[in-house]
């Protein structure tokens, strides 16, 4: 097995980083999400450089400690990065349903092995011969349950990026945050390639243990050690940059094409053809009509409300003579 005390180290201090990264963030407005994703990420390193421990792997308590404490959680990791992104992108919206999060069995299913077969020495149902069948099991599951983890992470970020050109196209915004999610989709995609060129000679039996002997776990934690630091420090910048206020894309206004002094005359001449010249009278009067009798070409006069309405209106009343003299209800006398 490949082994380097300066890779274990900086694996250690990524871990270290990263578990204190996600305590500090996560009671942070809409860093929920991120602080477990960054956890899960260094917790996973941890388990990496614990591997490479003498004193761990040697004693008992450590493989106790192996068997029962679940270190590589990484079904989560798609669910919560979408999680993360919608958040900051519709914090109006509820959270997403926790049923996404339930993948996370394949993860737990050699803990629930480990923790089975512990219990079972304990009550003596489980013989010690045993041990090695389960341990392979167990060996034999991770191995392949590495494949719905990368499909998992890959279909969430899948969606996270559309999700995040659909929140793109309908808003009108730069700010550092909306750059941040950007690099974080890039970044990730990024680790994706990276995952799947290990992940399938890993999988290969003619390549599997030739791969492990020669670089081991480390072309896929040293690059999630990097991601743990650059988060740290995208983190520490977006604290001094303000947040992310959405705004939908406005219509610019159309001017108006009508020159005020225009507008004005016509009116005066409308006026004049209505109160002076009765034109409401021809009961043929239409718009086209005004606006050639005032000589207004007709895309003037349609943005003008037809007067003649209540101009004949008050002609009909002037017309009706004057009855109040007579009874004209109920046939009073």
């Amino acid at each position: 097995m490949f082994d380097s005390v300066f890779l274990n180290t900086l694996i250690l201090l990524g871990a270290l980083q990263g578990i204190i990264l996600a305590v500090l963030i996560r009671h942070a407005k809409g860093s929920r999400y991120l602080a477990w994703f960054v956890f899960l990420i260094a917790w996973a390193c941890l388990n990496l450089f614990l591997q490479h421990q003498h004193w761990y792997t040697s004693s008992s308590i450590g493989g106790l400690v192996d068997a029962l404490v679940p270190f590589v959680v990484p079904m989560p990791f798609g669910p919560l990065l979408y999680a993360y992104i919608r958040s900051i992108l519709y914090p109006e919206r509820a959270p997403v349903f926790k049923w996404l999060f339930a993948p996370i069995i394949i993860d737990l299913v050699p803990i629930a092995t480990g923790w089975l077969f512990v219990l079972g020495r304990l009550t003596g149902t489980v013989a010690q011969a045993s041990g090695p069948k389960m341990g392979l099991f167990i060996d034999d599951w991770n191995m392949y349950a590495d494949i719905p983890r990368w499909i998992s992470m890959s279909v969430y970020l899948l969606l996270s990026i559309r999700m995040f050109r659909v929140w793109k196209s309908s808003h009108h915004q730069t700010s550092p945050i909306l750059r941040w999610i950007q690099q974080l989709l890039w970044v990730f995609s990024t680790f994706q390639v990276i995952w799947l060129t290990h992940l399938i000679p890993y999988l290969l039996p003619a390549t599997s243990s030739k791969l492990l002997d020669w670089a081991d776990w480390y072309p896929l934690y040293l690059p999630l050690v990097l991601i743990i630091y650059w988060l740290g420090i995208k983190i520490y910048q977006l604290a001094l940059a303000p947040p992310v206020t959405p705004r939908a894309l406005v219509k610019p206004k159309t001017p108006s094409l009508l020159d005020p002094a225009l507008v004005r005359n016509s009116k005066a001449m409308i006026l004049k053809s209505m109160e002076v010249d009765k034109l409401y009278l021809d009961p043929e009067l239409s718009l086209a009509k005004l606006a050639s009798h005032v000589s207004l070409p007709p895309q003037n006069g349609v943005h003008h409300p037809q007067p003649g309405n209540g101009y004949q209106l008050r002609g009909i009343c002037q017309r009706i003579p004057d009855q109040s003299s007579q009874t004209a209800f109920t046939g009073s006398q």
